[in-house]
């Protein structure tokens, strides 16, 4: 079984020992166990996966939309203020003392949001008073993209998922149109060549090896360590039973 991004080859290899033990063992095609160990990776998979450390639940809106940021942590070393009467900014060097002056003006705030070029946070000024969630502008491109990526390959597994196309990875960013496109899918599947089976599993969002680079990983060493727990125990079981007959 392969799970994209990579995973280290020692969880590969417990889980292919494994395997061969229960085949061997117990004469049983372990391509249900191999199904369920496709299965559990996933559901692992997401809840590791950032944003949030759940699996299937709706993201928080912490997780959905931009933050606003203080009038003091905007960027470009300017201040910024809003006219009450119009709603319209203006920025200063230096900060409008209290008085005459700030009667008819109110600080700006900002809307914090990740900058790409920058690689860090950037906060842009606002004049809007609390967020608006109907207003693109607060709303995190592709929010949970990482996460619904993991959720929506186990229908490729017969389980039901309820992860909105709009929501779904695959989308990339074209530097040549300056816009950000959906890559072509390659679904998760399932074979058997000869007496060998195989499962392929890829998340399509680009960005989840960086913000979640051992997801995949953590996600196989669960899985193994829960198939380990469950059979190893009740192959022990059916040694001791042959021994003691």
């Amino acid at each position: 079984m392969k799970l994209m991004p990579t995973l280290e080859q020692h969880s590969a290899d417990r889980l292919g020992y494994l395997l061969k033990r229960i085949e061997r063992e117990t004469k049983q095609d372990v391509a249900g166990v191999l199904k369920q160990a496709a299965i559990w990776s996933l559901q692992s998979a997401a809840k590791v996966t950032e944003p949030g450390k759940s699996a299937f639940k709706r993201l928080g809106d912490k997780y959905k939309f931009k933050p606003m940021a203080k009038w003091g942590e905007i960027d470009g070393g300017k201040f910024w203020y809003v006219r009450k009467g119009t709603g319209k900014m203006f920025s200063t060097p230096k900060p409008i003392k209290k008085g005459k002056a700030m009667k008819s003006l109110r600080r700006a705030k900002g809307i914090k949001s990740w900058s790409k070029k920058k690689k860090r946070f950037v906060v842009a000024p606002t004049a809007d008073m609390k967020r608006d969630k109907s207003d693109p502008k607060y709303r995190i491109p592709h929010a949970g993209a990482a996460k619904a990526g993991w959720q929506r390959a186990l229908s490729a597994f017969g389980q039901p998922n309820d992860v909105p196309n709009k929501d779904l990875s695959g989308y990339y960013y074209d530097r040549k149109s300056g816009t950000t496109r959906k890559r072509k899918s390659r679904k998760p599947y399932y074979k058997k060549s000869g007496s060998t089976y195989d499962f392929f599993i890829q998340n399509l969002v680009k960005y989840t090896g960086k913000t979640s680079p051992l997801s995949a990983k953590l996600a196989m060493l669960k899985t193994t360590r829960r198939l380990e727990g469950y059979w190893l125990k009740k192959l022990d079981r059916k040694l001791q039973q042959r021994s003691n007959g």
